[in-house]
């Protein structure tokens, strides 16, 4: 049974508007914005993950790539040191992404299909020091020769 269905009764999505913080963490901002293209409709309506440091940028990417969501928009992001243009990851603004954002959820994709990456999981990583993402703890950084094994089956990180 998966974070969803222990929750479904409760989970409903945040109210949505332009810009509006729904999670922070350390290092990344969850907000509520318009794909380009697409704003002020409903199919329009998205997540961004947000890095709000240099090494949440990079763990950001490596995340993206193991989840096979490549879904980057460049977007102005409050860091420490002041405003940054970062690229930020996009996701769908559904039910279905409540999970990684809000309950760490951790879903590895199928494959041919993407899921997100969890703030917190990626957090975790950058507490342990890791340079990219993990699904778990115990996975050690790889070689490039079995990341080019894996990339279409993440069902071989047992």
């Amino acid at each position: 049974m998966n974070v969803l269905e222990r929750y479904e009764d409760a989970l409903a999505l945040p109210e949505f508007a332009t810009n509006r913080t729904v999670k922070e963490t350390a290092n990344y901002r969850v907000v509520t914005d318009w794909k380009p293209g697409l704003e002020d409709q409903p199919q329009g309506k998205r997540f961004y993950i947000e890095p709000k440091t240099d090494d949440a940028e990079e763990m950001l990417f490596s995340a993206a790539q193991a989840h096979n969501i490549p879904n980057f928009n460049k977007r102005n992001v409050v860091t420490e040191t002041g405003v940054r243009t970062r690229l930020c990851l996009r996701a769908d603004f559904s039910v279905d992404n409540l999970g990684p954002i809000f309950f760490r959820e951790t879903v590895f994709p199928e494959v041919g299909n993407d899921t997100i990456p969890s703030p917190d999981r990626m957090e975790e990583c950058l507490e342990q020091g890791h340079k990219e993402y993990s699904f778990e703890d115990w996975v050690l950084p790889v070689s490039p020769q079995f990341k080019m094994t894996t990339a279409s089956d993440k069902s071989l990180l047992l």
